[in-house]
């Protein structure tokens, strides 16, 4: 930015050492975004004397829709995989392109670009697929990883990533099903998993509220069916009232809800932990499933330790959910 380097010089630049986006580089398709994106977290700048200390929870909305989810499918298909520390998504790869894991394996640990490439597929679709998306969710988040893929091919692997995680399509229709009758039957209460869900017909209007296992409640103020086309059909739909418009929801869209707020009560409740901890620690940010801390040179490491301790300890909430966290140290904030 600051050097007004040309768009096509950017997309000359390789974003990382790993064959495929050195190749990426040579033929100048690299993602301007990404490079950009980069540039961001490095102006933060910690203090002559003081260090950056950093916790990332891994892949967590990846571990916290399975534990939602209360299966047994989902714990032998997600969470036991995590808690043996095996790589989840040449798992889902392993699937999607009927391949032994052992092979993918090797070959991404051999840099050889169709095995990384199938790794990556893996990957996107755990993220894209978990919510119920489909392909145009699958190539979306595609796109934004720099890969392009056809309609028939991102189906292929919608369909691989659906027949090993059937637990996923279960839990959307349990929490479908949860509001419907929550609907149904205003002031009682009906579970998804860990979810639960009831219709107060007196709160804004009549809210649909979603109960997350912390307690904390999410609230779908004015809700109610509606008769809306979707995929070339009327269907009755569940709608909110969401600022001045209405949105839609369904069963992924709970989930996600649902996930993605266990997911930031589980941040919330790290952060209030740290504070009463750690006096000599200033907490001076978070990016979504990040926390930021800033330190004493000389105290950073046995911070780090902690600070990764205190970052999987979990809560009495969270029992049965396998976290994991990376600690980086740096004086200058990165990815």
């Amino acid at each position: 930015v600051v050097a007004r380097a040309p768009i096509d010089v950017i997309r000359h630049l390789p974003i990382s050492k790993k064959p495929l986006d050195v190749e990426r580089a040579k033929e100048g398709r690299t993602a301007v975004s990404t490079v950009l994106s980069r540039l961001i977290r490095p102006t933060f700048v910690a203090p002559k004397g003081r260090t950056f200390v950093w916790g990332d929870w891994s892949a967590i909305e990846a571990r916290v829709m399975p534990w939602l989810a209360d299966s047994r499918a989902a714990e032998e298909a997600i969470l036991t995989p995590y808690r043996n520390g095996d790589d989840i998504y040449i798992l889902n790869a392993a699937a999607i392109f009927n391949q032994p894991v052992d092979r993918i394996a090797q070959g991404v640990a051999e840099h050889d670009p169709i095995y990384t490439g199938m790794r990556q597929a893996g990957k996107i679709s755990g993220l894209s697929l978990q919510f119920g998306g489909s392909v145009g969710a699958y190539k979306a988040m595609a796109r934004g990883y720099g890969v392009r893929v056809t309609n028939e091919e991102a189906q292929i692997i919608v369909d691989g990533w659906r027949q090993r995680n059937r637990w996923a399509r279960t839990f959307w229709n349990r929490c479908d099903e949860a509001a419907r009758s929550a609907m149904s039957h205003p002031n009682t209460m009906y579970g998804a998993g860990l979810l639960k869900l009831v219709f107060y017909p007196n709160l804004m209007g009549g809210s649909l509220v979603t109960f997350l296992p912390c307690g904390r409640p999410l609230v779908y103020p004015k809700a109610r069916y509606e008769k809306i086309e979707r995929f070339g059909q009327m269907q009755d739909v569940l709608t909110y009232l969401n600022g001045m418009g209405r949105s839609m929801t369904y069963g992924g869209k709970i989930g996600q809800n649902g996930t993605q707020a266990a997911a930031a009560s589980l941040l919330r409740s790290t952060l209030r932990r740290l504070t009463a901890t750690e006096p000599d620690a200033m907490i001076i940010g978070h990016t979504h499933d990040e926390v930021l801390c800033e330190v004493d040179d000389t105290t950073s490491s046995g911070f780090a330790e902690r600070l990764e301790a205190a970052m999987v300890a979990g809560f009495d909430w969270t029992a049965g959910l396998p976290l994991a966290a990376e600690v980086t140290t740096d004086w200058y904030y990165h990815k």
